[in-house]
């Protein structure tokens, strides 16, 4: 098994809107949990955000969101 040398890129879309950078860079980690017979989570942690950030406000439950990894093909959410 190879050590991961370097966190792939994540982007996030909301309501079909690239975040911006300054939010994509406060975004610490990305869980996505699939079950069968269930709905899919998506759990986006930021931490130390910029004042001029606007997470709280335009990724409010329920918002439709899209999370793509660098290099991949399909979203991973």
């Amino acid at each position: 098994m190879r050590p991961i040398i370097a966190a792939p890129r994540v982007r996030v879309e909301r309501e079909g809107i690239l975040l911006a950078d300054v939010e994509i860079a406060a975004l610490t980690s990305v869980y996505v949990q699939q079950t069968l017979s269930q709905p899919t989570l998506c759990e986006l942690v930021f931490a130390n955000a910029p004042s001029g950030a606007t997470i709280e406000t335009t990724l409010m439950p329920g918002t439709a969101i899209r999370v793509m990894v660098s290099d991949q093909r399909l979203p991973l959410f």
